[in-house]
């Protein structure tokens, strides 16, 4: 279940306020994608207002986008998946 979806069930209103956030979240990686924490071959950018990160890996200059994690979920769940 994503999160988007989680939030929406509570707030519709709080799910259009994080879709503006993941939105705004995914133009600033374009820019700044090779300046963030990396940790065995993945990245993070935090959406700290929804506890929320984008798991994302580099190769060159493309940005694929692996997981959009709740900070309280199992970490490194993702961990298998090829991205």
């Amino acid at each position: 279940q994503g999160v988007y979806d989680i939030i929406f069930r509570a707030s519709p209103q709080s799910a259009r306020e994080f879709a503006e956030a993941f939105d705004a979240a995914i133009r600033s990686l374009k820019d700044t994608a090779h300046t963030w924490d990396a940790k065995k071959g993945e990245k993070r950018y935090f959406i700290n207002d929804y506890r929320v990160s984008l798991i994302y890996r580099m190769r060159g200059e493309v940005v694929t986008i692996g997981a959009v994690a709740h900070q309280r979920r199992r970490p490194g769940y993702w961990k298998d998946r090829d991205f």
